[in-house]
């Protein structure tokens, strides 16, 4: 039995078509506080996806309830919904505010929560916009 030797194969040297670039997802992300404010790996996650996410296409506005000049430091990527030192009520208000303006505004294609406490507060008012729950830490447990 002796080997078999199989024609060469042609290699199609077409240029390819260039792959149109996918369209910009506009996303709201809740974090608790931005990078630097406080310890916790919540925070690193949330302060890497800002500056990586709009690399890949995704357009990303923040929510954080500290520091009071978050805004400054981040070009107004990020805002504070909230001052530094407010009571739970106030947070949980001041998150459900701010949700609800992007929400309402109609900027905003996928809100992604990465503090569940925060973003609660505002399920009633996301309607059909998409969700993306992060549990980052113990709060599956």
């Amino acid at each position: 039995m002796g080997v078999e030797q199989m024609p060469p194969i042609a290699i199609d040297t077409e240029a390819t078509t260039p792959v149109a670039p996918l369209p910009t997802v506009r996303t709201l992300q809740i974090g608790m506080r931005w990078q630097g404010s406080g310890a916790g790996g919540l925070d690193r996650v949330f302060h890497d996806l800002v500056d990586f996410l709009p690399g890949q296409g995704v357009a990303v506005h923040g929510l954080v309830v500290q520091p009071s000049d978050v805004a400054t430091r981040t070009d107004g990527k990020i805002e504070a919904f909230a001052a530094d030192g407010a009571s739970l009520p106030s947070r949980l208000l001041g998150a459900r505010r701010a949700i609800g303006r992007f929400v309402d505004g109609g900027h905003i294609d996928l809100v992604a929560g990465h503090f569940a406490l925060y973003l609660s507060a505002a399920l009633g008012r996301l309607g059909d916009t998409p969700l993306v729950q992060h549990f980052h830490g113990p709060w599956a447990q």
